[in-house]
């Protein structure tokens, strides 16, 4: 095939599919922004989230207002009781249930002294690796815990799709399946009225679920058959999409030789990430005690990353480490950083970007986080990416890096 005919072959494929996929193109494109409260705050994939979310609906004295309609739901997914059981619990006054997060171990402990009921439930999310050990200690902590025969002691496990197979003998743990629990919040949200936020704040979760269960999701399906019969246009389209992370080396020179003078690159041999901070306010910075990042005495940066559909900046504190032996110098050191941390989330160069529930008490806190390029809004071709790349950079820094260093020289010591 000539590169003409190869040529005109490409653009006749990619022009058939976007005139037989425009309609479900469209459809997937709303699917995938619609708005979804634990999307926009980054913890979809975060176990720890669905972990109190769990604990949020099972806790009969919660804020959702349901009472121990969901703990019920639960307990009747417990396959090893018989009926009359089942029947016990559903009749049995739930509400002086205790929930417990994180004991020893124990995502998700419920405990109630009334009707002698514990319930241990360990969450391993996308996790596709068994982990009996971690069942093992958690079977032996409640074990030990509630020695006796008085109380009922039942046991779960949770992952996004599959169990993990036939578990040993003594182990009794149950698996539960996001799907499992999707039924569930489903079933809540239709047996019982709540309030319209609450409702919300539910259906969001179950949506974003959805992304999850991959075999329940007919978007996903929808996709893989538009792959199906237009693979070599999608495959094509996806070699030649934009990828941000290519320019990282450009990007890098520019700053160590164009820029060396405005600029401080703290950590250069870094092949990920770029650090730096304008020079007049670098020694504001250095702590030779903090040694945040190799090779550096800074105690914060200026970090911008390269994903291949995402360029973004933040300003960012760094770590302190090697004072397990020197507690009062390490207090010492986390009280200049507390108190640069806490005048910086004044500054008004930063309000747009910043990230509110942050502390400086964490080892890398985020003061403030910009967007500089996204795929999403921005499609240039390889050969322009980095001169579109300097023009965002360009119009950062007229926007926010020379008003921060002008309050940075204004506020701090």
């Amino acid at each position: 095939m000539t590169p003409l005919v190869a040529e005109a072959f490409e653009v006749e494929m990619l022009e058939k599919f976007v005139l037989q996929e425009a309609n479900h193109l469209e459809q997937i494109h709303q699917y995938l922004n619609r708005f979804n409260v634990f999307e926009v705050l980054g913890i979809e994939n975060d176990t720890s989230q669905h972990t109190h979310f769990l604990a949020w609906l099972v806790d009969p004295k919660a804020s959702h207002k349901a009472g121990e309609h969901f703990l019920k739901l639960l307990v009747q997914k417990l396959y090893f009781l018989d009926t009359s059981t089942k029947i016990k619990y559903q009749l049995a006054d739930l509400s002086q249930t205790q929930v417990q997060l994180n004991q020893q171990g124990v995502d998700i402990l419920l405990v109630n002294d009334e009707v002698k009921l514990v319930i241990c439930i360990k969450n391993f999310g996308e996790s596709t690796t068994s982990d009996v050990d971690v069942l093992k200690e958690n079977h032996q902590l409640i074990e030990n815990k509630w020695s006796s025969d008085e109380y009922a002691k039942y046991y779960l496990y949770i992952t996004t799709r599959h169990p993990w197979g036939e578990l040993a003998d003594d182990l009794s743990f149950q698996h539960l399946s996001y799907l499992h629990l999707k039924e569930m919040f489903q079933q809540l949200l239709s047996e019982q009225t709540l309030d319209a936020q609450v409702t919300f704040f539910i259906q969001s979760y179950i949506d974003s679920m959805e992304k999850n269960i991959r075999q329940e999701d007919e978007f996903i399906r929808l996709a893989q058959q538009i792959y199906q019969k237009h693979q070599q246009a999608i495959d094509f389209i996806i070699q030649h999409k934009p990828n941000y992370a290519q320019i990282f080396a450009e990007a890098k020179q520019y700053l160590l030789q164009e820029k060396s003078t405005d600029y401080k690159l703290l950590t250069p041999a870094d092949a990920q990430v770029i650090r730096f901070l304008p020079q007049d306010v670098y020694p504001i910075f250095v702590r030779d005690q903090f040694a945040s990042w190799e090779g550096t005495d800074a105690m914060f940066a200026i970090e911008v990353f390269f994903e291949a559909d995402h360029i973004w900046a933040q300003f960012c504190f760094g770590g302190i480490w090697g004072f397990q032996d020197k507690p009062e110098e390490k207090a010492r050191l986390q009280q200049i950083k507390t108190r640069y941390f806490d005048r910086m989330k004044t500054f008004a160069s930063l309000q747009s970007g910043l990230v509110r529930q942050s502390k400086s008490t964490a080892s890398y806190p985020a003061v403030a986080k910009f967007t500089l390029l996204k795929a999403v809004n921005d499609t240039p071709t390889r050969e322009d990416l980095f001169e579109v790349f300097l023009d965002r950079f360009k119009r950062f820094e007229q926007e926010v890096i020379h008003h921060w260093k002008h309050e940075v020289l204004m506020n701090l010591p």
